[in-house]
C-alpha cells in the first residue's frame, strides 16, 4: 500500500518548533531581530526556486512538522504581490495560508542573510541577462512569520512557521544564500519543478544549472521534492527505501 508523503515526512523528519519563532513579537528590537534571522538561517530550510504563489511545500512540510523555515525565490513577483498573497481574504481561498495569520513581517537586507557581496559559481554564458525584467521589479527580501489560528490543531500544521520571500533569480539565490564561504544557511529540501517560463534558458533538475552549482560548491540538500513526469532528480538522489512499499505521489500546487 502506498505511503502518503506527509506520513513519511512525519515519521522520519518530524522536529519540534525552533525556539527562534517565539521571538516574533519582539522582532522590532535590533538584538532580537538578529537572533531571529540567524535562527531562521540555521534551521531546516525548504527552498523553492521559481515558486510563484505556490504554497504546496508549506502545506506538505508544515503538516508533517518536518520543517519550519521556507525560502521562496522568484524574480517575477513584487513586494505588493507577496503582501497581498499572504493576507487572507474572506471571499478567496487562494489568499494566505489556510488556518494561519501573519504575526510579523521583516524587511531583510542582503547582508543579513549571507556574506555580501556574493561570489557566484556560474560560468560565463550559463545564465541569461535578466536586467530587463529586474528593472521592472524592485528586488526585496521579506521574512514573514505565521501563527496558527486557535481553531486549528497540530494535525493541521505547526504552531508557527516562517517564509522568506525573495524577489530573485532561483539559481543566484541558491548560490548566494547557501554556497558562499561563511554561509550559515544550508538547504534541507529543494523543490525541483520545471514549469516556469524561465526554464527556456536553464532547468532546475538533472544536468541543469542548479545541480551544477550544488556540485561545484558541494552544497547538497538532504531531500529533493521532484515534479513527477516533469523534472528529473539530480544525480545521486533516489526514491526512499520503504521495505517494499512505495511512496505515494503528492498532488502539487500550481
Amino acid at each position: 500500500m502506498p505511503v502518503p508523503m506527509v506520513e513519511y515526512l512525519r515519521k522520519n523528519y518530524r522536529e519540534p518548533q525552533p525556539a527562534w519563532l517565539d521571538l516574533a513579537e519582539r522582532a522590532s528590537e535590533p538584538e532580537v531581530r538578529r537572533k531571529l534571522i540567524r535562527g531562521f538561517l540555521q534551521s531546516r530550510i525548504v527552498y523553492y526556486p521559481a515558486s510563484g504563489e505556490d504554497g504546496h511545500p508549506v502545506k506538505l512540510f508544515n503538516q508533517a512538522h518536518a520543517a519550519h523555515a521556507f525560502v521562496f525565490a522568484d524574480c517575477g513577483y513584487s513586494r505588493e504581490d507577496v503582501q497581498r498573497g499572504v493576507t487572507p481574504h474572506p471571499q478567496s481561498r487562494k489568499r494566505g495560508f489556510r488556518g494561519y495569520r501573519t504575526l510579523a513581517v521583516l524587511d531583510v537586507r542582503p547582508e543579513e542573510l549571507a556574506p555580501w557581496p556574493p561570489r557566484y559559481h556560474v560560468c560565463p554564458g550559463e545564465a541569461p541577462d535578466q536586467s530587463r525584467l529586474l528593472r521592472r521589479i524592485e528586488p526585496f527580501a521579506l521574512l514573514c512569520i505565521f501563527e496558527r489560528l486557535p481553531e486549528f490543531g497540530d494535525d493541521h500544521g505547526a504552531r508557527r512557521f516562517a517564509v522568506l520571500f525573495l524577489c530573485a533569480d532561483g539559481f543566484a539565490a541558491y548560490d548566494a544564500l547557501f554556497c558562499q564561504p561563511g554561509s550559515i544557511a544550508r538547504p534541507f529540501c529543494v523543490l525541483v519543478q520545471d514549469y516556469s517560463i524561465f526554464v527556456i534558458y536553464q532547468r532546475f533538475d538533472r544536468y541543469g544549472l542548479l545541480e551544477r552549482i550544488a556540485y561545484r560548491t558541494q552544497v547538497w540538500p538532504e531531500l529533493l521534492l521532484v515534479a513527477y513526469q516533469i523534472s528529473e532528480p539530480w544525480h545521486g538522489y533516489v526514491e526512499p527505501d520503504l521495505a517494499g512499499e512505495t511512496l505515494e505521489p503528492e498532488m502539487g500546487g500550481m
